[in-house]
């Protein structure tokens, strides 16, 4: 077991890129912000998978595989293939891992997963449908999730070594983005008129992206909101100057145009 003096540099290395002072270890031997970015990953992996799953059985990339073979073939992207593969086998080896040092019957992979030379799992079946994956890396993520409390009191080297895989799940996730559909601003873009589109964040803490669907213009979300507060404010301007013309009119009798 790794001496706990030198865990505990690297821990807090890992938590905040300090070794001046540890944090506390409140999940085993573990921080509150190292256990809670393994859950994120674990939580966030079946979404994730599914959709660069998505990719590649919309391009047909997976179609020719053959498990058993030692290469894959060349799908739309090789690296959307490899990340659903690479993804799938890291949870596998871990959940498989973490049932020996807990005594506990792990989950089963998928009867026809694909293996190497040694039977070791190395990805997904083949022909796997991207509904099927998505539950496949949700059974070995959610024993994996469920456990985590249990997992962060083992060996810490196993520990750093698996929060270290689980960022694979972030890479992908910031390699094959999933473009959230924008809501839009019932202010026009000051430069041109075109729609403006406001973007969800994409992690906790972000701000929106605010930009113009046609002159591609974007705005800061400070500059944004003293945008919107000066066109609110003329809007409203103008609906007053509007009511107070058509109270003159009517008194006048003259005709408002329908």
């Amino acid at each position: 077991m790794t001496d706990i003096a030198e865990f505990q540099k690297i821990r807090v290395a890992s938590d905040r890129g300090k070794n001046d002072e540890a944090l506390e270890a409140t999940h085993g031997h573990f921080s509150e912000g190292y256990f809670r970015t393994m859950s994120a990953a674990l939580i966030k992996a079946p979404g994730v998978v599914e959709h660069v799953m998505s990719l590649v059985n919309a391009s047909g990339g997976g179609e020719d595989r053959v498990d058993g073979t030692k290469e894959a073939p060349l799908p739309m992207s090789v690296q959307a293939f490899a990340d659903v593969n690479e993804a799938y086998a890291l949870l596998v080896y871990w959940a498989h891992a973490f049932a020996g040092t807990l005594e506990l019957a792990p989950p089963e992979p998928a009867v026809r997963a694909w293996r190497n030379d040694r039977g070791t799992i190395i990805g997904l079946p083949a022909d796997t449908g991207t509904a099927d994956t998505r539950a496949l890396v949700a059974t070995m993520a959610t024993w994996l999730e469920n456990r985590l409390e249990a997992i962060c009191a083992t060996d810490p080297a196993d520990v750093i070594e698996f929060h270290d895989g689980l960022r694979y799940v972030f890479q992908m996730d910031a390699r094959w983005p999933q473009e959230s559909k924008p809501r839009y601003s019932d202010m026009p873009c000051p430069d041109d008129g075109g729609r403006i589109a406001l973007y969800p964040p994409r992690e906790f803490g972000d701000d929106e992206r605010i930009a113009c669907d046609s002159c591609g213009r974007h705005f800061d979300p400070t500059q944004y909101e003293d945008l919107v507060a000066i066109y609110r404010a003329a809007a409203k301007e103008r609906k007053t100057a509007t009511i107070a013309a058509r109270h003159l009119m009517k008194k006048y009798g003259i005709p408002i145009a329908s």
